[in-house]
Formats: C-alpha cells, structure tokens, sequence
C-alpha cells in the first residue's frame, strides 16, 4: 500500500498561494461586459417651442443590439419602442440611433421620428454621454421614406433639434475583494518566511 506524506506547512502555503496567484492572474479587471440600460434626459427646441424627449433603453455593444425602447417625446408627441428603430440612412450603432413611431417601410409621411448622435461611443462600462445638438433632432418625416424631416407644419411646430444626455451606472469590477486579497497577501508572504527560514536552517 502507498503512503503519501502529508505536505508540510511551507508546502500547503505554497500552494495556497500558487492558487491565490492563478486566481488573480486569470481574474479578468472589469466585469464581463452585459448588456447597460441608458437613461434619456433631453429637450427639443425650435424658436421659442421647446419639448422634452426621455425614456430609456438597453444597448449592448458586444452586438451592437438595442433592445428595451421605450422613449417619449413632447415635440412631436409620440412613444418609441423596440420594434420602431429605422436603420435606412443612419447606422443603429454605439454612435447613433434613429425610431420612427409606428414606422412601415415606404409608409412614413407625418410620422413623428427622433434621431440621436452621441458626442462618444457606447460603451458596456456605462458613464455618461452626451448628445450632439447640432446632429440630433425630433420632427415627422416628410416623406415616405423619412429622408426628409419637417420642423414645423402649418406654423407650427413639431419638432426642433435635441440636446441632453444618456446616463446609467457603471457596471461593477470582478476584481477581487480586499479581504480575498489580505488572505491570499498573507499565504505569500507566509510562504516566503518559511522558505527563508528554511534555506536558512
């Protein structure tokens, strides 16, 4: 029968803090990227008419997919959704993003739309950013494609450019927490003790 000999202390705390060591260093620094919902919190202006768009949604930037839309706007009055982003003549990206309420392909005209530039790219870290008011605006498209956007029918207005920004919450660190990092510090530090003494002895 075979005997194993137990493994002395010095052993188990170099092993210990092999562990420790592969752990932090196959650790990723930032958390796995996930999907980030952004908040909306923006005015539209034309002259002296002003409207307000906000709301929400989800972007995830490994895929470059939005999911989760749901955004209002006061000039024009409409409700974005999901399922009513137009990606004909501005890229859905990490850049920008354009809806067009109860859009229909090549059934457009009157419909109210909104279209977002970001003055910085999206990102899974969350932050914040802002839009680019001179790009960004609200209106209905004039046209059945949407091409063409108008500002203000019979006088009126109904739409005008956006500025304001998108928010959310960074997503949390992986990096370990301070007390794993005490005790593995500690297995290190102890395994190195023991060995000096040893070579010492």
């Amino acid at each position: 029968m075979l005997h194993r000999r137990p493994l002395l202390p010095a052993n188990r705390l170099t092993v210990a803090a092999l562990a420790c060591a592969a752990v932090f260093a196959f650790a990723p620094v930032n958390a796995s990227a996930t999907p980030v919902l952004w908040n909306l919190n923006a005015t539209i202006t034309n002259g002296t008419a002003s409207g307000t768009a906000v709301g929400s949604f989800v972007y995830d930037a490994d895929t470059n997919l939005y999911s989760s839309v749901a955004i209002t706007t006061t000039l024009p009055a409409a409700s974005f959704s999901t399922n009513e982003i137009f990606a004909a003549f501005y890229p859905v990206s990490n850049m920008s993003l354009q809806l067009i309420d109860n859009f229909v392909p090549g059934a457009n005209v009157g419909k109210p739309t909104i279209a977002m530039f970001y003055t910085a790219a999206l990102t899974d870290l969350g932050g914040s950013v802002g839009l680019d008011s001179g790009a960004s605006f609200a209106g209905l498209c004039a046209v059945a494609n949407c091409n063409a956007i108008s500002f203000s029918s019979s006088g009126v207005a109904v739409g005008g450019f956006v500025s304001g920004e998108l928010t959310t919450t960074p997503v949390e660190s992986t990096v370990p927490e301070p007390a794993t990092l005490v005790l593995c510090s500690a297995g290190l530090i102890g395994a190195g003790v023991r060995r000096w003494r040893q070579r010492r002895a």
